[in-house]
């Protein structure tokens, strides 16, 4: 029996279609029940008008193949990260459904939409992929199939940037790891991944023990692309330790490897990294250094953060050293970058923390205004760090007025934040 009935049962709730619905003018429910189920197999006619119906298209050709070539890519993908060759073959792969044995499919599906999200590619239908493959999981996936949906759940929250559902649904991800066998290869990519999960959780050394698991293995098989993600991994976990000179350390290699292979993806990430150490270290004629090579960094991909993630940076350490002409100077040129930029609404959080950056020493009612606006904004999207940084600049302003109670309000709201960041619920568990 092939997989035909998977097809239009996967198809049909990812539509959002009832079986009454599908089954309208060409069949019974029942019989399309049947079919959804794999008990039977319908006549030619009925398959042309389910596949009509769902606009999806079925190939016969080419067939043999297909799970080799897919298992070949996945591989390819995973281990590479090739994201522009991902995405050519991606759309070989997406022509339409191919008839294969039965219990490949949900293992074809899963794998494609890991690719997808390893290309960062994810377009408006992943998440209705994902739904349906919700409310597939639990009577047709195998307990490697059920591995990797999790997996995909946590990678899909986690480009998201929701880490705590992305955190829960590896947890659960490694409950089918620890009673089914993958290849070697797999298991290295799972440990980055979690590697990574528990970094955003601030769970260093739970994150460092899986990230050193995965670079042992990416290290020995020479593959250097996963190699360079893996030490800037390890040195964000040793910066948060403040194992500064393990973590600078790490970034020096991860330069080395991207300049001895030209992978010059990575480069801005390095730099970017290397003079956030330095800040840690005190030293900021280093720090400012780096951040503009980071700055200077040619992206292959053109992302426009990578530019605003060492302004940002810039405009911060100018600051410590009170050069606010300096200060100012960055903050104008990261309101240019997001100005230009194809999509300025994807920028607003850097465009609140430049605008006040802009009139921290020149304009204090504008001042006062922007960071107003910038504490409802990180208050909206539940980021407690600039909740607590901007709560904390309101008292301080407040307090220089004499504004009080204003002053005492805003120095609670930054405390109550700063809790919340640190996973604390009363200031006696500092």
């Amino acid at each position: 029996m092939n997989n035909y009935g998977h097809i239009i049962k996967f198809e049909r709730i990812r539509q959002n279609k009832t079986q009454g619905d599908l089954a309208d003018g060409i069949c019974t429910p029942s019989y399309l029940s049947k079919i959804e189920s794999n008990s039977i197999l319908p006549s030619d006619k009925i398959k042309l008008s389910l596949c009509t119906k769902l606009q999806i298209n079925l190939i016969t050709e080419g067939k043999q193949t297909f799970r080799k070539d897919l298992e070949d890519l996945y591989f390819e993908g995973v281990i590479n990260k090739n994201r522009s060759y991902i995405k050519k073959q991606l759309s070989i792969f997406s022509k339409g459904y191919y008839l294969i044995a039965d219990e490949d499919y949900y293992t074809n599906i899963l794998q494609l939409i890991r690719l997808t999200l390893v290309a960062q590619d994810v377009k408006n239908d992943t998440q209705s992929l994902i739904k349906a493959l919700t409310e597939l999981k639990n009577n047709n996936f195998s307990d490697y199939q059920s591995f990797l949906y999790y997996s995909i759940l946590g990678s899909f929250y986690s480009l998201m940037q929701e880490y705590s559902l992305s955190f829960y649904s590896f947890q659960s991800a490694i409950q089918y790891k620890n009673i089914i066998t993958i290849k070697t290869w797999e298991q290295a990519d799972f440990h980055y991944l979690l590697g990574h999960s528990y970094l955003t959780q601030q769970q260093w050394l739970k994150s460092s023990e899986y990230i050193e698991h995965a670079l042992k293995y990416f290290e020995n098989e020479f593959y250097t692309t996963r190699t360079i993600e893996c030490y800037l991994l390890l040195s964000l976990t040793q910066e948060n330790s403040y194992l500064l000179k393990n973590a600078f350390e790490n970034l020096l290699l991860a330069d080395k490897l991207a300049v001895q292979f030209n992978i010059t993806k990575y480069l801005p990430s390095i730099k970017q990294n290397l003079g956030a150490v330095a800040t840690k270290r005190g030293d900021a004629h280093a720090a400012i250094k780096y951040y503009l090579q980071s700055y200077e960094c040619k992206s292959e991909n053109e992302i426009d953060d990578e530019k605003l993630y060492p302004v940002y940076s810039l405009i911060k350490e100018y600051s410590r050293l009170k050069k606010y002409e300096e200060s100012k100077h960055w903050a104008i040129v990261g309101l240019s970058i997001i100005e230009e930029s194809r999509n300025p609404m994807n920028h607003q959080r850097f465009k609140h923390h430049f605008n006040i950056y802009f009139y921290k020493e020149t304009n204090l009612p504008i001042l006062e205004n922007k960071i107003k606006e910038a504490y409802e904004f990180f208050l909206k999207s539940s980021d407690e760090r600039h909740c607590s940084k901007y709560a904390l600049l309101l008292g301080n302003i407040y307090l220089k007025q004499k504004k009080y109670k204003k002053s005492v309000s805003f120095f609670e709201l930054a405390k109550q934040h700063n809790l919340r960041l640190n996973r604390l619920e009363h200031i006696e568990d500092l």
